[in-house]
């Protein structure tokens, strides 16, 4: 089926958009956090899970799947604005990261694990349907989890992901590398990245972080957002992952699925194409967000969120 392409209007002279004011709350929504046991290749994996609720009973439950890999959730705790549209809002670290454990061989990082963690939290929390809105490599993980799980998943959103094949992330990659060397050229960037401190490159990734924007300046550069970065991680979920190939898969997906992808991606705009291309049995909705880069709820979030909640409103 075709994707229904959608490109916001943007005018240059006008100043950037202010983040859109969420739904009045009738009462403090409530949070809690969980640890989520997690048995795989007789280990046992403690799982960090975030859950905010609203007052009422909750209209479903979103689960946020945060990039990478070796990134911590915090950074997309700004889209627990959506508690305010009647919705329970789940963030959780995925194995490794932040404060969920790791698995004693650091290769245990397979995206199907990754995806089977997820499954093991739906079944704690007693939710029979998720929406999940994935960023970056957690695309991969909801691409994984949408294959092995189709029958619990209410909707897809993936918000500037990973492409469905390995191929397709190099691709993305050599794009970003494209980029970062045009800004250190340009002076945006320092000419020598700062090296990982140990396993911990906070340093290394805050440095890069400009490269992520279509405003190299926003004050959203100058920091991680609270989350954490694990090199060690990274690496090796990369290395577990060599070839991973959901195209098939995402041919299986009937549940609806929104694409949204900054305009000015470092990854470019092919990652979006080569998901939405995969999709032949569901009509996917697909957004360019102009004068956005790989954030856009940081970067755009007035239209960022008015695209989110309407595909949110609209699903069955």
């Amino acid at each position: 089926m075709r994707a229904l392409l959608i490109v916001l209007a943007a005018c240059s002279a006008a100043p950037p958009p202010r983040p859109a004011s969420p739904p009045v709350a009738t009462a403090k929504p409530t949070v809690r956090e969980l640890a989520v046991d997690v048995t795989t290749y007789d280990e046992r994996i403690h799982l960090y899970v975030r859950v905010a609720s609203p007052a009422t009973t909750p209209k479903g439950l979103i689960v946020l799947l945060h990039g990478g890999p070796g990134v911590s959730h915090e950074y997309m705790l700004p889209l627990e604005t959506l508690v305010d549209d009647g919705y329970a809002v789940a963030t959780y670290d995925q194995r490794g990261v932040g404060r969920t454990s790791a698995p004693r061989d650091p290769n245990d990082q397979d995206v199907l694990d990754l995806a089977h963690d997820l499954e093991a939290f739906r079944e704690t929390l007693h939710v029979d349907k998720i929406d999940l809105v994935a960023h970056s490599f957690g695309g991969v993980i909801a691409m994984a989890y949408a294959d092995a799980y189709a029958p619990h998943v209410r909707s897809l959103s993936f918000v500037d992901s990973m492409p469905p094949t390995f191929a397709g992330y190099e691709a993305g990659q050599a794009n970003f590398n494209k980029t970062m060397h045009a800004m250190q050229r340009d002076g945006l960037l320092p000419e020598q990245l700062p090296d990982s401190e140990g396993t911990d490159c906070s340093n290394q990734l805050l440095a890069l972080l400009p490269v992520y924007y279509f405003d190299p300046k926003h004050p959203a550069t100058a920091n991680l957002g609270g989350s954490s970065c694990n090199q060690a991680v990274a690496e090796a979920t990369i290395a577990a992952n060599v070839n991973y190939d959901f195209s098939s898969g995402l041919a299986r997906v009937t549940a609806p699925v929104l694409v949204i992808q900054g305009e000015a991606d470092p990854f470019r705009r092919e990652m979006a194409d080569r998901i939405v291309a995969a999709l032949t049995h569901t009509r996917a909705q697909f957004v360019l967000v102009p004068r956005c880069g790989h954030l856009p709820w940081e970067e755009c979030p007035e239209p960022f969120f008015t695209v989110v909640r309407a595909f949110l409103a609209a699903r069955p």
